[in-house]
């Protein structure tokens, strides 16, 4: 055989070999995948929801991913609901809202969109969104849209707040009555005056604070009163200046009542509230057990009616509520 001819064999040879290899079970297109995975997100096109809910997505993956990676939801400028109504929330020098991690090796992943429910009393909003961006790079992106209508929600409770600080002075020196312990403890009866069992605005601190909430509170009509716990004996003025520090200031003591509903569309209500002074009041030389009216509350159909004296403060509605009976069965103390 010539040099020649061996040449021609040992190539020919050599090429067969290659055209084998490259043929047999494992596949190229297996070993080096050059091509990204397709995501799909499924979201509701348009959905109504209430502050407090949440709207649930789904992403889909072709194949998984071998690591983690972000996709990012915008909100469109023509949205009425703004940066703090859901966790679509504005991110500072960035141009999202909210960032979604997918975690690897998954071709699903469940995620949501938190609605904030807030204090302030308000009509629909719209929250129009874009979810999945080609910034993106670890796979193909099919971006989805939802434009969510937000219902404004009235809280199914009533915020009181009871202060009674006042400042006085003893022999030039200022004083106040959170300073020196005053206190009173805010008490709920039925309309047989039967107290509640509703010891939360007895706290000892200054002010109480006391939320009627529709579940424990059934229709009905609700007194509240101020029982003077302590007049401030852990004050040891009367080493200092022979008179205990309220005795000899016979100054009157009024209780301001505020109130609020969260949510709700009569104005008062609403998270800013209203407040008035309640027309019975204690006195410097009220003594520790004394109880005084300080209002009433009418829980009526989802409504609550605030009473100063024989007077109508203001009331507010929600749609909804669900109200199971108080228990009553203490004694009460007048």
């Amino acid at each position: 055989m010539t040099k020649l001819k061996y040449i021609k064999l040992l190539s020919l040879a050599v090429f067969i070999g290659a055209f084998a290899s490259c043929n047999s079970d494992e596949d190229v297109s297996e070993i080096i995948n050059i091509e990204k995975p397709t995501m799909t997100i499924e979201v509701a096109p348009n959905i109504t929801v209430q502050e407090g809910e949440s709207i649930p997505f789904t992403v889909t993956l072709s194949e998984p991913v071998g690591q983690s990676f972000h996709i990012f939801i915008i909100r469109d400028g023509n949205s009425t609901a703004g940066g703090t109504d859901s966790t679509v929330e504005d991110q500072s020098g960035v141009s999202f809202q909210q960032s979604v991690t997918i975690p690897p090796f998954v071709t699903t992943y469940s995620g949501t969109i938190t609605i904030n429910e807030d204090c302030i009393g308000e009509g629909d909003e719209t929250l129009m969104l874009v979810l999945g961006d080609s910034r993106t790079s670890a796979v193909n992106v099919v971006p989805a849209t939802t434009t969510i209508t937000i219902q404004n929600k009235t809280s199914d409770a009533l915020n009181l707040v009871f202060d009674w600080e006042h400042e006085f002075a003893i022999d030039g020196v200022d004083y106040t009555l959170c300073d020196i312990g005053y206190d009173i403890d805010i008490t709920v009866y039925d309309e047989n005056y039967v107290m509640i069992n509703d010891f939360s605005a007895q706290t000892g601190a200054c002010p109480e604070e006391l939320t009627l909430s529709m579940e424990d509170y059934a229709d009905g009509t609700y007194f509240i009163t101020g029982y003077l716990y302590g007049t401030g004996e852990d004050f040891e003025l009367d080493a200092l200046y022979s008179v205990a520090p309220l005795d000899s200031n016979p100054f009157a003591i009024p209780v301001t009542v505020s109130y609020s509903r969260c949510g709700s569309l009569v104005s008062s209500f609403d998270e800013d509230g209203g407040s008035f002074v309640a027309n019975e009041m204690f006195s410097a030389q009220s003594a520790e057990g004394t109880e005084i009216y300080l209002l009433t509350v009418v829980v009526e159909n989802g409504q609550f009616t605030v009473i100063n004296d024989t007077q109508t403060i203001d009331s507010g509605r929600v749609a909804n509520r669900a109200a199971k009976p108080a228990n009553r069965t203490a004694k009460a103390r007048f």
